[in-house]
């Protein structure tokens, strides 16, 4: 049995997204406060759409 739960659309996009703000921050694109912010919109996009998904789905 294959473990795929790291394989969903939404998991690679939100890894996608938080890996970006990284390299900004790391290019000193973003302060910290900024990368904080982008960070917590990431993750609350992230944790709303697995909500959302399993409202819909049960």
């Amino acid at each position: 049995m294959a473990d795929r739960r790291y394989a969903s659309r939404k998991f690679v996009l939100a890894c996608a997204g938080w890996l970006a703000g990284v390299v900004f921050f790391s290019i000193g694109r973003l302060d910290a406060a900024q990368w904080l912010t982008q960070s917590a919109w990431v993750l609350g996009l992230y944790l709303a759409a697995n909500v959302g998904d399993q409202a819909v789905t049960k």
